[in-house]
């Protein structure tokens, strides 16, 4: 089974550390944004630049220094992007989820 691998710097060296692609499949669990940037297959700050531009979801905040992504909302975006989906597609669908995680809890 293919596993995908991020990259951790640690004192200098970097380490590839393997994702359990399992985990990207179940929708409630949460997700450090390396695993996220990782399974998009780009680095952090572009993830990060994603979520600021509204083209991936907001992590939800688990306290001051805690941020996880909810994988199921990871998925739809990387399906919407894998099906070629347009910038104004992908932010009218993390605007969705976004309303409905609010609804949700």
């Amino acid at each position: 089974m293919e596993r995908l691998e991020k990259q951790r710097s640690t004192a200098g060296r970097r380490r590839v550390q393997a994702i359990n692609p399992h985990l990207l499949a179940l929708p409630d669990t949460l997700l450090k944004l390396g695993d996220v940037s990782a399974s998009l297959g780009q680095s952090d700050s572009s993830t990060r630049r994603d979520v600021a531009a509204g083209l991936m979801v907001p992590p939800v905040r688990k306290g001051t220094r805690c941020a996880r992504f909810v994988s199921g909302e990871v998925a739809k975006v990387r399906a919407a992007r894998a099906q070629g989906a347009d910038v104004e597609t992908i932010q009218a669908l993390v605007r969705n989820l976004v309303a409905t995680r609010k609804v949700r809890t």
